[in-house]
């Protein structure tokens, strides 16, 4: 009988080692997987300027954003860049397809040299709905040329889901004697837009292509 007792614990042993083992192994090879799930195929891109690191969830959001219009650019995607704007922008923006291939037809070559601002975080709750906005700017340079991109993105809207993804963007030419008499920086309170200026102009003659 005490044999038998002995044996059944030596059972109880080896199948308690067996088992601590086979969660250790499940929790490696989950780990594995989470950091798999973790990466982002996006961030990884050529277009972004990897020798800077991205920490803030927000600033990562505005950099995917980034490089979804850049690619949509250069595939000539105008559908792509549509499906980015919330569905109030679509609804308020006058001849927006004309304006999306306007803007992939006159856009500066991109390069991975840029100074991004990502300050420009907004958010504001009204008894627990939230609305919270990104609107980064990018200078970056093409050609010898000075260049500014900047865009609003909505990310919550509690209040107003179609407000939900791009509500504006705005691109310019910078230069030392300052821009056109017409320029105005856009802002979260703008009307839903694509604020383009004609930056082939020489600059006494520079005015918006919308006015």
């Amino acid at each position: 009988m005490r044999k038998d007792i002995t044996i059944s614990k030596h059972l109880i042993c080896l199948l308690s080692v067996f088992l601590i083992g086979l969660v250790f192994i499940l929790g490696l090879s989950g780990c594995s997987f989470s950091m798999e799930k973790k990466k982002d195929p996006l961030l990884e891109s050529d277009y972004l300027n990897h020798d800077i690191e991205y920490r803030d969830p927000d600033d990562r959001e505005c950099l995917r954003i980034l490089v979804r219009l850049l690619q949509a650019v250069d595939q000539k995607d105008s559908e792509a860049i549509k499906e980015m704007f919330s569905k109030e922008a679509l609804e308020n923006i006058d001849d927006i397809d004309e304006k999306i291939d306007l803007f992939i037809e006159t856009f500066p070559t991109w390069e991975c040299e840029y100074d991004p601002v990502f300050g420009g975080m907004g958010k504001h709750a009204n008894r627990g709905t939230v609305t919270k906005w990104i609107k980064p700017t990018f200078d970056f340079e093409s050609e010898g040329r000075q260049y500014v991109l900047k865009f609003i993105y909505y990310t919550e809207a509690d209040e107003n889901p179609d407000q939900l993804g791009l509500s504006m963007i705005q691109i310019f030419e910078r230069h030392l004697n300052g821009y056109s008499e017409d320029f105005t920086a856009q802002s979260e309170d703008s009307p839903n837009d694509i604020y383009l200026w004609d930056y082939t102009m020489d600059i006494k003659e520079r005015k918006p292509l919308y006015e």
